[in-house]
């Protein structure tokens, strides 16, 4: 409880201007002047409660501290301090695996506690954007941890289990790397790994493949692979057009057809309902890019 009492303390000092914001993380993620281990376990122990019991609350308040303490350092974080915070990106970003996975994977719901969604909301919305900051090896592990847990990973590897209620925040991990892959790759190729033409293909395979006979997973997949296109649409056109390979977009725009194909499918399964909402939402990203020749 020293432990979160020290995150307590330091947020009040902050917030009453009787700190540098820097001072922060320095103090409670280890830098070059804090021993790693004691660090490590610091931070660490208090997360790992969750493997213990996820219904108790120790682990939920150090996360909501940490989220708390580096969302006040973040903005002072610059070019010039950054050496100084070599250290601190590798620890967050492991912190996060372990309050997400656990050791080896041993939390088996991932991603189905609103608490999953808030860090790995926080960590592409906040973390993300200071990728040129962030040792290459550190990215590499940091965007690990959203791989992990990518809905396209559902769709990609035939093994590969997505707890149910986990689509949100599997979604969330998607469209992290897909952000980093459009703003981010051209600057730093060695830390991508998303291959868009090949998860396209792969969706269109097993969507071009349910029929009326098509059992509960075929179609799970089916669902997964309606929210990779949506998210991929609406992600390409939220960018700029150099920013997105052609053969993406020609990729996508061979998709429609095959998506309204998908229209008088009558899955024999409880999950058909929910196909066709997912269905709908792939469609209406196309709408935009359905355009009359001229002005109206």
């Amino acid at each position: 409880m020293l432990f979160l009492f020290t995150f307590f303390l330091w947020q009040r000092i902050v917030l009453h201007n009787q700190a540098d914001p820097l001072d922060g993380l320095r103090h409670i993620i280890p830098t070059h002047n804090i021993p790693l281990q004691a660090a490590h376990a610091a931070i660490h122990q208090p997360l790992k409660l969750r493997q213990v019991d996820a219904h108790q609350t120790a682990w939920r308040v150090a996360v909501e501290s940490i989220l708390k303490t580096v969302r006040i350092t973040l903005p002072h974080v610059n070019v010039q301090s950054a050496p100084v915070f070599y250290n601190v990106w590798i620890h967050l970003a492991s912190a996060v695996d372990d309050v997400l996975y656990g050791d080896d994977g041993q939390i088996v719901e991932w991603g189905t506690d609103d608490v999953d969604f808030e860090v790995m909301n926080f960590f592409r919305s906040e973390i993300l954007p200071h990728v040129a900051l962030i040792p290459i090896d550190d990215l590499k592990f940091t965007l690990n941890v959203f791989h992990k847990g990518s809905l396209h990973r559902h769709v990609m590897e035939p093994s590969h289990v997505l707890p149910t209620g986990s689509e949100k925040v599997a979604t969330l991990c998607f469209e992290a790397l897909l952000d980093f892959h459009l703003y981010h790759a051209h600057k730093i190729p060695e830390a991508d790994d998303i291959n868009l033409p090949a998860i396209l293909l792969r969706c269109e395979k097993i969507l071009s493949g349910l029929t009326a006979e098509s059992d509960t997973n075929a179609v799970s997949r089916g669902k997964n692979s309606l929210r990779c296109i949506k998210s991929v649409l609406h992600s390409i056109k939220q960018t700029s057009v150099t920013n997105v390979d052609r053969q993406v977009w020609h990729d996508v725009i061979m998709l429609y057809p095959k998506l309204v194909g998908l229209v008088p499918v009558h899955l024999n399964v409880p999950l058909r309902a929910e196909f066709r909402n997912l269905l709908a939402a792939a469609l209406l990203q196309y709408s935009e890019l359905i355009q009359p020749p001229f002005k109206l």
